[in-house]
């Protein structure tokens, strides 16, 4: 697998951006840092379908990211995307999520970047079930453009790790087959726990607020029991709340498998800009994912 070139000037202004308070337009100046290396180097893959139907929900759309280069069938990222309840697999005419796909590409591999059904009309397992179908239709499709149904690497960042590790929790009612590995970036995993606001507001959107259901839908023993490969991240400048999430989860596999999943602290990145970063950063959560795949490649 190649690997992608770095511009570290996004960690640098990433760094510079957190010595003040974190506001919504912190979010929209992280973008602005990436943009311009991606444009430069190209953030569309070779070739997109997009807005492919998983489900009869007009929320369940899809987007296959490929290439017609690869001689056998390749392994597939299957993405969700972060955002929360403005979740979302593609902002025409900017990078979001159009570089996941790239970087997935030239990695001699096919992604699959899906939308779900959102709060408040659909709260939790609805997004977990939508992973389920989502896999099956991976799984009766991907042929057609390369992938291989047997090697899906399932992530997602954010709210999208949540409901990645709710399925694999079970909450999604089906079983996860043709997945060989998962990753789960800067998400919330045990909703009883999130105490810091507006994240306890945001849990609640998602999953309810009566405290005895939200320890109910605790995914935290279900994605540490999770046989195969896992890969838990954080970034450096992600609330303590999700710093917090991620040991739940560190805890409860050393716990019950008697060791730690991959993990890392992605050094110079806040929360989202890791993802926002693929392709044009060498970050600590580029090398893990491309180690995830190449796992799953040998």
């Amino acid at each position: 697998m190649t690997t992608p070139s770095a511009d570290t000037g996004i960690r640098e202004g990433i760094r510079a951006l957190m010595q003040s308070p974190f506001t919504p337009g912190t979010i929209g100046a992280i973008a602005a840092l990436a943009r311009e290396p991606h444009e430069r180097r190209g953030y569309a893959a070779p070739r997109i379908a997009r807005d492919l139907a998983y489900g009869r929900d007009p929320r369940q759309r899809l987007d296959v990211h490929y290439t017609d280069a690869s001689s056998k069938p390749a392994p597939v990222l299957l993405w969700l995307p972060g955002g929360g309840v403005n979740a979302s697999k593609w902002m025409p005419g900017t990078p979001w999520e159009d570089n996941v796909g790239a970087w997935t590409c030239r990695l001699q591999a096919v992604a699959v970047i899906i939308d779900h059904r959102l709060p408040p009309e659909h709260t939790w397992p609805s997004a977990a079930r939508d992973v389920a179908c989502a896999i099956e239709w991976v799984r009766t499709n991907i042929a057609e453009y390369g992938g291989d149904p047997e090697r899906i690497v399932l992530a997602g960042v954010s709210s999208g790790a949540a409901h990645v590790a709710s399925f694999i929790a079970g909450h999604g009612g089906d079983n996860p087959a043709g997945v060989l590995a998962v990753a789960v970036a800067s998400g919330i995993y045990d909703p009883s726990a999130v105490t810091e606001m507006p994240y306890k507001h945001i849990v609640g959107t998602h999953f309810g607020t009566d405290e005895n259901e939200l320890k109910a839908r605790s995914s935290v023993a279900g994605l540490a029991a999770w046989p195969g490969p896992l890969l838990v991240t954080v970034t450096e400048f992600d609330p303590p709340t999700f710093h917090e999430q991620a040991i739940l989860v560190l805890n409860e596999r050393f716990r019950v498998r008697g060791a730690l999943p991959h993990f890392a602290v992605v050094p110079g990145h806040a929360h989202g800009s890791d993802v926002l970063s693929l392709g044009v950063d060498d970050s600590a959560l580029d090398l893990m994912l491309r180690e995830l795949l190449a796992e799953i490649s040998a």
